[in-house]
């Protein structure tokens, strides 16, 4: 249960790391270009983050519910 909970923490946290690098370096080169690409550039970047929050959170629930 901890190894599971770890591994899926690890796993979203790399991918969350990954996306963020990726739409980062996308949406800077696109803002540099276009200054009105600056809002959706931040919307792509909270939603890259989120995934490694719906990770910590599947994690939770994964240790919550299988100690009872």
């Amino acid at each position: 249960m901890h190894l599971g909970a770890g591994v899926t923490v690890g796993l979203t946290g790399l991918a969350a790391g990954y996306a963020t690098g990726i739409a980062g370096d996308v949406g800077v080169r696109s803002t540099a270009q276009q200054p009105r690409f600056f809002v959706g550039m931040i919307l792509i970047q909270v939603f890259a983050g989120a995934m490694a929050l719906y990770g910590l959170i599947v994690a939770l629930l994964l240790y919550t519910l299988t100690t009872k």
